[in-house]
C-alpha cells in the first residue's frame, strides 16, 4: 500500500470496505458509500444535495421530494454507522480511515501511522477492538429459575393470564411435556483478562481461520496453537436475550413450575428439541440445528432488515429498521415470531428472532405483555381459532435501547398445517 499515491490507496480502502463482512448485506448502503467515495475524491461531493443522492445512488424518480422521503438521510445515517462499526472491528488495523460527518456528502480520509505492537497485549485489546460490555453470564437466569420453583404456583407471574395469552401459548400448557427455553449464545475470542467479539464470527472454525483473529494473534505476538492464549466462549448473552429468557420464566412458571428449564443455545441438542416444547430466543446465527429449523420460511432475519422471501400482494420485500438521523441509534426495528409444530407429536417451537438484542427484547414483549399479545392474536384468529404453524413480523419502537411499543406488521400461515 505504501508504494500508491494517496489517492489510489483511497480507492483501495473504499474496496475493500465495500467488500467487508460488515457492509456484505447492505448492497444499498455499499452503492452509497462507492458513489460518494468517488464524488469526494473528485472534489464533487460538497456541491451533492439530498436530491440528486436520492436519485442518482438510490435510484430514487425524478419526482423524488426530500421533504416527504427521508431514505436518503437515513441511509446516509446507515452509512456513518457501518464504518464505526467495521473500523472498530473488521477494520481494526487500516491505515485509511474513511469518515463520514454530518452535515453534508463528504467522505474524509484519514492516513494513519504504521504502529507498533505495544507491550501489553490487553492493551491492544482495548485499543483496537470493543470488548462487549453490555453482557450477563447464565448463571442470572439459572437464579431467576430457581426463584420462581421456589415460589407457589400463582405468585410467580406478575402479568395476569388472560384468554389472549392462553390462546397463544395453549399448546405450550400440555402438562406432560417439559418447556426448554433457550437463549442465543455468540461466539466470545477469549484471552487473558479480556474477551473479544467479531458479530461476523459465529463459530470457532470459522475464527481460526479469519483475518481478525489471526491479525490480532500475529499484532500481539500470541499463538493460536499450542499453548494458545486464544479459546473459544460461549459464557455470555446479549442483555435482550437476557431479559427476554427471564419474561418467559416469569410467565410460564406460574403454569408449569416443575417442567420448565433453560438452556444455551450452543448445548442444545436435537434431543432437547425433540422431546421437548422449545421456546428460543436470540438471532441463532451460531446455532446450526435453528438455522436448519427455519430454512425455506416465509421470513427470514438478515442484518437491519427482516427479509420477506415470498411476499404476499401489498407486501414489502423488507422490513427494515429507522435511524436517528443525527446520532445514528436504532429508532424502530423489526423482529420475527416463527410458531412450528415440534419434530415429535404434540410438541411445539416458538423461535423469537431479531439481529439486535434490544430488539429481541421486543420480541419477546410480543408474546407475553397481554397489551400487545391481545392485538397479535386478534389479526392471527381465523374463524375463531389460531394457525398451527405462523410466522408474525412486529414491528418494535425503541427509547434508549428499551422496548416502548410493539405493533403487528404481517403474518404468513405456514405450509398445510391448518388450524388447532
Amino acid at each position: 500500500m505504501h508504494s500508491l499515491v494517496p489517492a489510489e490507496a483511497e480507492r483501495e480502502e473504499l474496496q475493500r470496505l465495500a467488500a467487508s463482512r460488515t457492509l456484505r448485506d447492505s448492497e444499498a448502503v455499499r452503492k452509497l458509500l462507492l458513489y460518494l467515495g468517488d464524488a469526494s475524491l473528485e472534489d464533487r461531493a460538497e456541491q451533492l444535495k439530498e436530491y440528486t443522492v436520492g436519485v442518482e445512488a438510490l435510484g430514487r424518480p425524478s419526482h423524488y421530494d426530500p421533504r416527504t422521503d427521508s431514505s436518503a438521510r437515513a441511509l446516509a445515517a446507515r452509512l456513518r454507522r457501518k464504518l464505526e462499526e467495521y473500523y472498530a472491528e473488521e477494520g481494526a488495523y487500516s491505515l485509511i480511515r474513511v469518515g463520514f460527518p454530518k452535515g453534508g456528502f463528504k467522505l474524509t480520509f484519514d492516513h494513519l501511522p504504521n504502529l507498533s505492537p505495544p507491550a501489553d497485549p490487553v492493551a491492544a485489546v482495548t485499543r483496537w477492538k470493543r470488548i462487549a460490555g453490555v453482557c450477563l453470564g447464565a448463571s442470572l437466569l439459572s437464579i431467576s429459575l430457581l426463584f420462581f420453583r421456589g415460589r407457589p404456583a400463582g405468585q410467580a407471574s406478575a402479568l395476569p393470564w388472560n384468554a389472549d395469552l392462553e390462546a397463544l401459548w395453549q399448546p405450550f400448557l400440555d402438562e406432560r411435556i417439559p418447556i426448554v427455553v433457550s437463549f442465543g449464545s455468540p461466539l466470545f475470542v477469549s484471552m487473558p483478562n479480556a474477551f473479544v467479539r467479531w458479530p461476523a464470527i459465529n463459530d470457532w472454525e470459522s475464527a481460526l481461520r479469519s483475518d481478525e483473529v489471526n491479525g490480532l494473534a500475529s499484532y500481539l505476538r500470541a499463538p493460536l496453537q499450542g499453548k494458545a492464549r486464544f479459546a473459544p466462549n460461549f459464557d455470555y448473552a446479549g442483555i435482550g436475550d437476557v431479559h427476554g429468557a427471564f419474561l418467559i420464566a416469569r410467565l410460564l412458571a406460574s403454569k408449569k413450575p416443575e417442567q420448565l428449564s433453560l438452556k444455551r443455545g450452543i448445548v442444545l441438542s436435537w434431543e432437547d428439541i425433540k422431546n421437548n416444547h422449545l421456546v428460543f430466543i436470540g438471532n441463532g446465527k451460531n446455532q446450526e440445528k435453528l438455522r436448519d429449523i427455519l430454512a425455506d420460511r416465509d421470513f427470514a432475519v438478515g442484518e437491519a432488515a427482516v427479509r420477506n422471501l415470498k411476499p404476499q400482494p401489498g407486501e414489502p420485500l423488507e422490513f427494515r429498521e429507522t435511524i436517528d438521523e443525527r446520532t445514528g441509534e436504532i429508532r424502530g426495528d423489526y423482529a420475527l415470531l416463527t410458531f412450528l409444530p415440534g419434530l415429535e407429536q404434540g410438541r411445539y417451537m416458538l423461535l423469537l428472532s431479531a439481529m439486535n438484542t434490544e430488539t429481541i427484547w421486543g420480541a419477546v414483549e410480543a408474546v407475553t405483555n397481554p397489551k400487545f399479545v391481545t392485538p397479535l392474536v386478534a389479526h392471527l384468529r381465523y374463524g375463531g381459532k389460531l394457525p398451527r404453524a405462523f410466522q408474525v413480523v412486529v414491528k418494535i419502537r425503541l427509547g434508549a435501547g428499551v422496548p416502548v411499543e410493539v405493533s403487528y406488521a404481517t403474518h404468513h400461515v405456514l405450509g398445510s398445517f391448518g388450524q388447532r
